[in-house]
């Protein structure tokens, strides 16, 4: 398969180890598959009163809906 591996929120390279440990393993001859760790070095900050919010963004009317399926809503046939 081919891509590349990311990791978000490496904190000490563990799993990073183990992606390339395994890549070698199993793709001997695939030097080329990247492994990419991303890290805030401070972890993220906390959560505030707009996280908690409905939407972000004042302005934005956002509804949450579940679909609807097809004959939803009818009513159910009724048996003589």
């Amino acid at each position: 398969m081919p891509g590349t591996i990311f990791e978000f929120g490496v904190h000490r390279g563990r799993h990073l180890a183990t992606f390339t440990t395994l890549r070698a393993r199993h793709e001997p001859y695939n030097p080329r598959r990247g492994i990419v760790g991303f890290d805030t070095f401070t972890g993220f900050p906390g959560t505030s009163d707009k996280d908690s919010a409905p939407t972000a963004c004042a302005s934005c009317q956002v509804t949450p809906r579940r679909p609807t399926w097809p004959g939803e809503g009818k009513p159910a046939a009724v048996m003589p």
